[in-house]
């Protein structure tokens, strides 16, 4: 019982840091967002996945079943891929450098690569145990 809220609580936080480091933390500059580049595109794909992350969380410290937590951690674990795919190759965030005008930090692809992979690796580890749990 308490296993599925730690679980739950860590990826949930990990869902919610998600969301907002890329929106409100390491914020894209008015540079590129007034000149269309990608880095806005891709903050606001990284909130909606951020959201998923969270809300997989709340499902997975509500359900009881074994089989519904271990579906919903595989779930998060392509979530967490999705999340680094997301910042680098898919859209991916400038560093900085794409014009002299530009103030975008150099973190935001890092940080979200960082992020999805600890997402990825505790929901395996979680899938791993409920997959070896018999009840």
């Amino acid at each position: 019982m308490t296993g599925k809220i730690i679980w739950g609580v860590i990826l949930g936080i990990l869902g919610a840091m998600i969301s907002v480091v890329p929106n409100f933390i390491l914020r894209t500059c008015e540079h590129c967002m007034d000149m269309g580049m990608k880095c806005p595109t891709a903050a606001k794909a990284e909130f909606i996945i951020g959201v998923m992350i969270l809300l997989m969380a709340v499902f997975f410290i509500a359900s009881e079943s074994n089989q519904a937590r271990w579906g919903i951690s595989v779930g998060m674990v392509m979530l967490g891929i999705l999340t680094a795919l997301m910042a680098t190759i898919i859209i991916g965030f400038c560093d900085g450098s794409c014009s002299t005008e530009c103030t975008c930090s150099s973190l935001r692809a890092p940080a979200m690569i960082a992020m999805g992979t600890l997402v990825s690796l505790i929901s395996l580890v979680n899938s791993f145990f409920l997959s070896c749990s018999k009840r």
